[in-house]
């Protein structure tokens, strides 16, 4: 097995450079990727130094980690540059940016999809951008039957919440993480990162494949939970509502959405959505294991060994990469999930 060497580079301009620390914040939540990253002014090439950092417009960068001398780089990150910032005493550049759903997040729309599904309204807006997507396709169209509806959906918000909007009224999930954006179904099936804890003996200290783990679970959202979702549809004349519950211990949360223009299947998959969301965090997770390029939150988690409520599978939100010089290479993995033993005692 090849010794750990871990190091962090950006390429910017089809230039390496070496970095001292870096940072890559991976999200499945509504939230662009992130990078930081320090790099000494002596690392710094003559066409780009600290003179060149500081006047220069729109910067690309991507990020890139590698693990040991045989293993090839694995990019972690693809975006623009958002703030740079000189420490002239300690001679230091700090580099930062988001992914390119930032594009999405600052862009706003306001135009109407005619006649075409969900999956190719969200590749059309991606596409502006030069966007990858990956998205399921589903049944119902975003355009003909319920244009006017659709206007508004459009009419001057962020391109970003058109897409999330499509994900809610047709019950699928929308996120965008290495570089990729995905439309799929709240159920998708995604590989799984198994994290075992044994427990100590009077032979031995407790072990794991880790080296951090904390957990918490939220009593409150443990109760039952119960979703109304209304809609008053223009165009077919017609209201719409439906009810969702999920079971629990102790007095009931009620939620209530109203969201106009939604036909009755819509009324039913965003019900069904939002009781998943509002039990989705009565189980919360943070983990801290040597890093893994290859990680990311397009993973579960399963737990196992504690012989706790939270010994079940998990839904990864984010993995912090890290590496430093002299530090090593860490991530942070955060995961949430609803309890299979909720109202049980």
């Amino acid at each position: 097995m090849p010794v750990r060497e871990p190091r962090a580079f950006i390429i910017v301009n089809g230039t390496s450079l070496n970095c001292e620390t870096c940072d890559v914040n991976l999200s499945k939540t509504h939230k662009s990727d992130t990078f930081h990253c320090e790099i000494p002014f002596g690392a710094l090439p003559p066409e780009m130094d600290e003179n060149w950092w500081s006047v220069q417009g729109d910067i690309s960068v991507q990020v890139q980690f590698q693990i040991d001398a045989i293993s090839g780089p694995v990019q972690m990150f693809d975006g623009k540059v958002d703030q740079v910032g000189h420490d002239f005493y300690n001679r230091i550049l700090t580099v930062q940016g988001r992914d390119k759903a930032a594009a999405l997040i600052d862009s706003k729309s306001t135009e109407k999809f005619n006649n075409e599904p969900p999956d190719q309204v969200v590749k059309t807006i991606a596409g502006r951008h030069s966007i990858q997507v990956d998205a399921d396709a589903v049944s119902a169209k975003a355009g003909k039957t319920f244009q006017i509806d659709y206007a508004k959906l459009t009419h001057r918000l962020s391109e970003w919440t058109v897409i999330t909007k499509l994900a809610d009224h047709f019950g699928m999930t929308a996120y965008m993480t290495g570089g990729i954006l995905y439309f799929k179904p709240m159920d998708e099936e995604l590989p799984v990162l198994d994290v075992t804890y044994v427990p100590p003996t009077d032979a031995t200290y407790a072990q794991g494949n880790f080296m951090s783990l904390k957990t918490s679970r939220n009593v409150i959202l443990g109760r039952p939970v119960h979703v109304k979702v209304q809609s008053w549809n223009h165009k077919e004349g017609k209201a719409y509502e439906t009810e969702k519950t999920e079971p629990g211990a102790g007095d009931p949360l009620q939620y209530t959405y109203i969201e106009p223009g939604l036909t009755g299947d819509q009324v039913e998959k965003l019900a069904e959505k939002r009781l998943s969301e509002n039990t989705s965090h009565e189980l919360n997770f943070s983990l801290e294991m040597p890093g893994d390029p290859t990680v990311t939150p397009r993973f579960l988690m399963q737990l196992s060994g504690t012989g706790t409520a939270y010994d079940q599978q998990h839904d990864i939100q984010t993995v912090e990469h890290r590496m430093a010089q002299g530090d090593g290479y860490r991530m942070t993995i955060s995961a949430k999930s609803k309890s299979k033993k909720r109202g049980k005692s």
